[in-house]
């Protein structure tokens, strides 16, 4: 069934459906968004006693502004997800 035969019967019977315009976001938009965006670095370390270190870092690079360093020495699904 093709999209005319659809808007033909709705409004055969009474169904309006509202007409949707695309309008492209405003240039300040999109400028914004391009200025925000973040680095994420997952990384493992030995300490001095030859213990692997596991490091979660996450980094606003415009900025260059440390927004999350966590560390574990057993990394698990829900600590990666918190």
């Amino acid at each position: 069934v093709s999209k005319k035969t659809v808007l033909k019967i709705l409004r055969k019977n009474g169904f309006i459906p509202p007409k949707t315009q695309f309008a492209p976001p405003p240039c300040s938009t999109a400028l914004d968004s391009l200025t925000r965006y973040w680095s994420l670095d997952f990384t493992g370390v030995f300490d001095m006693n030859g213990l692997q270190i596991f490091i979660f870092a996450v980094i606003e690079m415009p900025l260059r502004k440390l927004v999350l360093i966590n560390s574990s020495t057993n990394p698990t699904k829900d600590w990666l997800i918190q």
